[in-house]
């Protein structure tokens, strides 16, 4: 008489399916068995044990083989599934003039926002020297941070000086002016008293025409964000009438 014995396969339960987010890990946890292989080996602690930590860096189904005392072989599977960390870029480090503010913000919209100062909203204003720090969970529930260092420092305005193509003329002639300032003017308003046009907003005005005679103010305001300067040179332009041409007369002496 053969007697045959028949084992039932060992009941294999390597858990449910999860998601969790990048960086995060997972105990694995199968049974029923004597001895264990998983499949991939990448992201596990071990893949000869019941119960490795795996830590993907992405998505993966991984399948555990058990054999079970007897000798009988069985299979389960569970898949991990990776959020990516929400992406919060707060821009580089700046520096600013104490009469400037700055919004920071990052790209995106998530679930909730936390600013080192306490402040949830998605944006803040400053003015003050400091390390911002947001952090921001996206609908996987995922957090990410980043910092930004922002610095405000005293930033000087400009001090003027200017030049020009010609200051001393004769009648109805056009001029070239061109900025002289320092400390980085961005804005500026030139005055030209009795000239076409009288004014500009250009920083090297050109063509500037004087169509009278007289000696004429020239002003420059000069502005940055730390403040302006202004510079008038009085008479600083003069325009003079071209001298009649001049008239020959002969005479001549009487021979008797």
């Amino acid at each position: 008489t053969l007697a045959i014995t028949v084992f039932n396969l060992p009941l294999v339960n390597a858990g449910a399916d999860t998601a969790f987010c990048f960086g995060n890990s997972v105990n694995l946890l199968a049974m029923g068995g004597a001895n264990y292989s998983w499949l991939p080996a990448a992201g596990l602690s071990d893949t000869a044990i019941a119960n490795p930590v795996a830590t993907p860096a992405f998505t993966t189904n991984y399948i555990v083989h058990v054999i079970d005392t007897n000798g009988c072989h069985n299979t389960d599977s569970v898949l991990l599934t990776v959020h990516a960390l929400p992406i919060v870029n707060l821009g580089n480090d700046t520096t600013l003039c104490t009469t400037q503010q700055i919004t920071l913000a990052t790209a995106g919209t998530f679930n909730s926002y936390l600013w080192q100062n306490g402040d949830t909203n998605a944006t803040i204003t400053v003015n003050t020297s400091a390390a911002y720090i947001l952090s921001v969970v996206d609908s996987n529930a995922c957090a990410n941070t980043d910092t930004v260092d922002v610095t405000f420092v005293v930033c000087p305005p400009p001090v003027i000086g200017f030049s020009c193509t010609d200051t001393l003329f004769c009648e109805k002639q056009c001029i070239d002016f061109n900025d002289l300032s320092t400390n980085n003017p961005t804005s500026w308003l030139w005055t030209f008293t009795g000239a076409s046009p009288i004014s500009s907003t250009l920083q090297n005005p050109a063509n500037i025409c004087y169509n009278n005679y007289g000696a004429f103010d020239v002003q420059l305001i000069a502005c940055n964000v730390g403040g302006c300067d202004t510079l008038t040179l009085t008479q600083f332009v003069q325009e003079f009438q071209t001298p009649a041409a001049p008239v020959i007369f002969q005479t001549f002496d009487s021979l008797i």
